[in-house]
């Protein structure tokens, strides 16, 4: 799926920014310490650019951008509790810096556990830059997997912002979900998502999804079979599929027995 700028990008952008316009030249500096680790950040030196960043930060404990590139930094380097702590800060510091409000919602995005934290701190993003992106695309995989009716919204707006965002199979298949989430009303739209997204995937689960659509959604069962059984022919030798072909082989004897 086409993204737009990656985050850690768009804080490197703003350190330069502010660095290159002038700093004292000393390692002693919280701004020079910053612009030193955007450049070790850049040539892949992650553990050196952390390390900066920490020093940044107790040099300057009230500096955002010096948190924001500590949580950066840190998440590359698989330190994820410091990684939120230092955005978290940076947000009780700065409660309308966009790129602080993404980066701890995209934090908590990684764990279905705080999916409803996540959408907290994206929805304020979003209400900040309504236009990118990324935001948009966090929040529409979110609500879709919270069931919320909300997930048709961000959709829409993405694709009215760019419609090749959403044109592939994973964003026809949210489609899908977020129409069939939005209730009854909107059955024969998500089936007719879920179709493109088959059309486009033509894989496991894109049959699954089509079949399940065309069966629960669309009412038309016995036009489903033939999606059921190439799914099963397809997952039969995946065994993470194993529940799901038992499901469908059960509906499959319900479905011939009408």
């Amino acid at each position: 799926m086409k993204a737009g700028k990656n985050i850690i990008s768009i804080v490197l952008a703003v350190c330069f920014t502010v660095f290159i316009a002038g700093c004292s030249g000393s390692a002693n500096d919280a701004g020079t310490l910053l612009h030193l680790a955007a450049k070790e950040a850049q040539n892949g030196k992650n553990s050196d650019a952390l390390m900066l960043a920490k020093e940044a930060c107790m040099l300057s404990p009230d500096n955002v951008e010096a948190l924001l590139m500590r949580s950066l930094m840190a998440e590359r380097c698989k330190d994820r509790p410091l990684a939120l702590d230092s955005a978290l800060q940076a947000v009780k510091l700065a409660p309308e810096h966009f790129a602080a409000l993404y980066t701890v919602g995209r934090l908590y995005s990684y764990s279905p556990d705080s999916a409803v934290e996540a959408v907290s701190y994206l929805e304020k993003a979003h209400s900040i830059n309504s236009e990118d992106i990324n935001t948009l695309i966090l929040l529409s995989n979110l609500t879709v997997s919270l069931k919320s009716p909300k997930a048709l919204d961000f959709l829409n707006k993405i694709d009215a912002l760019d419609s090749e965002v959403l044109n592939n199979f994973a964003g026809r298949t949210m489609f899908g979900h977020a129409y069939a989430i939005r209730g009854k009303n909107n059955n024969k739209k998500a089936t007719i998502a879920f179709g493109h997204a088959d059309r486009m995937g033509r894989n496991i689960l894109s049959n699954y999804n089509y079949a399940v659509a065309i069966d629960c959604l669309y009412n038309k069962p016995s036009a489903a079979v033939a999606k059921y059984q190439t799914f099963l022919k397809q997952s039969a030798a995946k065994p993470e599929y194993a529940a799901m072909r038992k499901a469908v082989e059960k509906r499959l004897q319900k479905i011939k027995k009408r």
